[in-house]
């Protein structure tokens, strides 16, 4: 979520009304409500105009260029080129025309947006008419519109709608591999006159362009339109009823559901279902929270847990257990991220700090002697970090910049597999690292979004990836053998909005799928399609979309297994029967 710069916002004037216990009387209410729009006209005024000329001095290049390399929180920066506006714009695009342009590119597009004036809309159109850095700044004007961006709210957009080449370098992108993009900026720029143009995209080969085409006519026209979906295949169907119980709702606190699910080997060495909020909320006074439960949401036991965990992971390596959280960096803004060590008694052991934005996922380091260390998956210039179990350094994997996941295996030590569009497999020691695969080597044409690391019959590592395909943009889950041989592929009919890994006793492994159209499945190893069913109820996007926030699977005890999934507006606990699913005969496709 994007930072917003007020005075005071509705939320935080919210909250001082609730702290102090103030009485709605109508002369208090229109008092507060004066002070409120004061402030916040007054921030609306120079987002509007500031930076085009306040006095600011003028920065140097050598000023802007560290700038753009700083690690600084983002509010300091927007700040920064916000004061400098146009005196900053030159230095901007000599420094797009020098050899290190292209590696800063994504930073100077920010900054121009945070100078937010028109000779920066000026420098934005030009990038978006080169051949080079054309695609790049078409998502990233896109996303001034679809991610909340800091820039949200200020004159920029504007700046570029009102350019006179911007829409004509947009609309040119219909005819390219970005028509998809295209349409949803036309969507956002509210062009009724390329409704027209948008029709005839709704019979693309690409799933993805179609869908995106339907959603810009939808909120150019208000009209919905139905657009072909892939047909769902799976190699071999043994679909059992029974196998998914009737969800629990998990409980909420305010209007607010548990903000992530987990289950894991608890310090006891049992198994345990974990939910709560990692988060202070001021507004309605409950402070963050962490149950462990033994299955049954109602009866749990409090963790003392620390501020900032969204995540964690489990560490038993002989009789150390640990637990390894990941969460927001609060002295370095809403995208840095930390990871924090904690015993037991919730005593905190060591925190390691990124140098970029920080870990997006984790996994246990396992060697032949057990585990040793946790692999933190950070993306951009940290990339992967392995750390031993005193949060000490033992290598990395620098520039990994897209990180969608890093996975290990307990049945595969040394191997670790990370996933961030391309996958690559690593065999790792506890005093190096090295790439032993990359999809790159390929022919797998496939973004992969999720990925698992699994060992076949014979003890070898596979790997289970769920994306769509770079050409058509079908959504499919598959397997693939370390040397990047598919094993299996399954089609579905809508992308896979998350994946988990079960592995019951006497069972074969079994994934847990979820998907965007709103249904949770059970695939086999094997790829066979061995249970489906429709999620509980949970918001639906303009676009249709029921997005899972959080998705995990595991035992409850020795003999109950569950999944739980998150999504927008509550999170679930499903119990699961597997016992249907130990006498399959599957249905092998045609």
């Amino acid at each position: 979520m994007a930072e917003v710069e007020t005075a005071m916002s509705p939320a935080c004037a919210r909250r001082v009304i609730e702290r102090a216990r103030i009485r709605f009387t109508p002369m208090r209410f229109r008092v507060l409500a004066v002070l409120i729009l004061g402030c916040v006209t007054a921030f609306g005024m120079s987002s509007v105009h500031g930076g085009e000329d306040d006095g600011a001095p003028a920065p140097s290049v050598d000023d802007v260029l560290k700038a753009l390399t700083s690690d600084e929180r983002s509010s300091v920066l927007r700040k920064r080129f916000h004061a400098w506006g146009d005196k900053a714009v030159p230095h901007l695009r000599t420094l797009l025309g020098g050899a290190d342009g292209g590696e800063h590119l994504l930073s100077i597009l920010r900054a121009l947006a945070y100078c937010g004036t028109r000779s920066a809309a000026e420098v934005y159109v030009d990038l978006l008419r080169s051949p080079l850095t054309g695609g790049i700044t078409l998502h990233a004007v896109n996303d001034l519109y679809v991610t909340g961006s800091p820039v949200r709210g200020t004159r920029f957009r504007k700046h570029l709608v009102g350019n006179k080449r911007f829409k004509p370098s947009v609309v040119s992108y219909f005819d390219g591999p970005l028509r998809g993009t295209a349409a949803e900026l036309a969507a956002h720029c509210g062009w009724m006159d390329q409704v027209r143009t948008l029709d005839k995209l709704l019979t693309d080969r690409d799933y993805d362009v179609r869908r995106k085409a339907a959603d810009a006519i939808h909120r150019l026209t208000g009209k919905r339109v139905e657009v072909e979906k892939p047909q769902r295949a799976f190699p071999a169907t043994s679909v059992r009823e029974g196998v998914f119980g009737r969800p629990v709702r998990l409980p909420k606190r305010g209007p607010h559901g548990p903000d992530f699910v987990r289950f894991v080997r608890w310090f006891d060495g049992a198994p345990r279902f974990l939910y709560g909020w990692p988060k202070d909320d001021p507004v309605f006074g409950h402070p963050r929270e962490l149950r462990v439960t033994t299955g049954d949401p109602a009866t749990h036991v409090p963790f003392p847990l620390p501020p900032g965990i969204e995540d964690l992971c489990m560490l038993h390596a002989g009789g150390m257990r640990l637990l390894v959280g990941n969460g927001r960096d609060p002295k370095r803004g809403l995208i840095a991220r930390r990871a924090r060590c904690f015993d037991a008694d919730g005593k905190e052991r060591w925190t390691w700090r990124p140098q970029d934005s920080g870990p997006k996922s984790m996994a246990p380091l396992v060697d032949a002697e057990g585990v040793f260390g946790v692999a933190l998956g950070a993306g951009g210039d940290d990339g992967i970090v392995g750390l031993d179990l005193e949060g000490r350094p033992l290598w990395d994997v620098p520039r990994t910049y897209v990180t969608y996941a890093v996975h290990t295996h307990a049945a595969l030590p040394g191997w670790l597999l990370h996933v961030g569009g391309s996958y690559e497999l690593y065999r790792h020691t506890r005093k190096s690292v090295e790439l032993a695969y990359t999809s790159d080597r390929g022919k797998l044409a496939t973004y992969a979004a999720h990925g698992l690391l699994l060992p076949d019959e014979r003890g070898a590592p596979t790997v289970i990836l769920a994306g769509e395909s770079m050409r058509t943009s079908t959504p499919s889950l598959q397997r693939i053998d370390a040397k990047g041989q598919r094993l299996w592929q399954a089609v579905l009919a809508s992308e896979v909005e998350a994946l988990a890994l079960i592995e019951p006793k006497g069972l074969p492994p079994l994934l847990v799928v979820t998907t965007e159209g709103g249904r949770i499945l059970i695939v086999g190893a094997d790829g066979t399609l061995l249970a489906d069913a429709a999620l509980p109820e949970g918001h639906v996007m303009d676009d249709g979309r029921i997005a899972t926030l959080a998705l995990d699977a595991g035992p409850l005890d020795g003999k109950r297994h569950a999944a739980a999934v998150r999504l927008i507006g509550a999170a679930y606990l499903i119990p699961l029967d597997l016992r249907p699913l130990t006498a399959t005969k599957p249905e092998k496709k045609k």
